[in-house]
């Protein structure tokens, strides 16, 4: 909706520079769309149609921070737009964000990070003129079939792995045990190694699977808790529902005290606190 106001706005804007609303319109809803889009890519979720319809979507094929999905996006933007010197400036500033970004994280593999790195300093350096420039528009439409091309193997990896992970723990389980679900998700960087988390009976088994070797590993068994009966004390506060919201992969635990409730999806060790779990005093 901000989006579309503020396209409103520049159309009605008073001056000789006014821009046209139909262009503008179709960006907001360009803008938005593709940002809904992406989001639905990762294990995170969206609700687009609130409030009509309360479900999530999730696609479980890319990581927030992805690290080649961002770098066939970037170099299709910079090499695509026009150049000012405001304009070099501020691909310089994203290039640098972008690296602080992959840099802190902590999560992508050096020899990854090493070949994007080069990668980017090559984008930069087209951009710059030190290397050969494509054209524009050839240039944009390379990154969005890149893009495009990327994410179609993401879901196709994904789905792979999800079925690898699904056979191997149901040939651990006794006969007749039900799956209840089951969360997939690509390590960063290496898009074929993937951590998956299936839940079953109340119990959640981490599995990791490297589509490359063929190689499968697993954690052990966690407990989900979800019938403690201390979350009937604590079940209607705000806090709490709003977790159970969120919560793909809930787990419940104790400390004394204090009820930790968190997703397994953002920390496979309940006894840690991480940035998706909540601390509940209980008298």
């Amino acid at each position: 909706m901000q989006s579309v106001a503020l396209a409103l706005l520049l159309a009605r804007w008073p001056g000789p520079t006014r821009c046209p609303l139909r262009p503008l319109l179709a960006c907001a809803f360009l803008g938005v769309g593709s940002h809904l889009a992406l989001d639905a890519l990762n294990t995170y979720r969206v609700r687009p149609l609130l409030p009509f319809d309360p479900r999530w979507w999730y696609g479980d094929a890319a990581v927030i921070v992805d690290p080649w999905l961002w770098l066939v996006l970037g170099a299709g933007a910079t090499l695509g737009a026009t150049r000012t010197r405001a304009s070099d400036l501020g691909w310089l500033l994203v290039a640098a964000a972008t690296a602080f970004v992959m840099l802190r994280s902590g999560h992508v593999p050096t020899p990854a990070l090493a070949g994007w790195a080069c990668a980017m300093a090559a984008i930069l350096a087209a951009r710059f003129g030190w290397l050969p420039r494509p054209p524009r528009r050839a240039a944009a439409c390379a990154g969005v079939v890149l893009a495009a091309l990327y994410v179609g193997a993401a879901f196709a990896t994904a789905a792979a792995a999800r079925q690898r992970a699904l056979t191997a723990i149901e040939a651990l389980l006794p006969a007749g045990a039900r799956i209840d679900a089951a969360s997939v998700t690509p390590l960063p960087a290496v898009p074929w190694r993937h951590e998956c988390l299936v839940v079953h009976e109340g119990h959640v088994r981490r599995v990791r699977v490297d589509l490359l070797t063929g190689a499968t590993s697993f954690g052990p068994p966690l407990a989900q808790r979800l019938d403690d009966p201390v979350l009937e004390r604590v079940r209607m506060t705000q806090r709490l529902r709003a977790w159970r919201t969120f919560a793909r992969v809930p787990y419940v635990a104790r400390s004394g005290t204090t009820v930790i409730v968190g997703d397994l999806r953002y920390g496979y060790a309940p006894a840690e606190r991480d940035w998706s779990s909540l601390e509940i005093a209980v008298d």
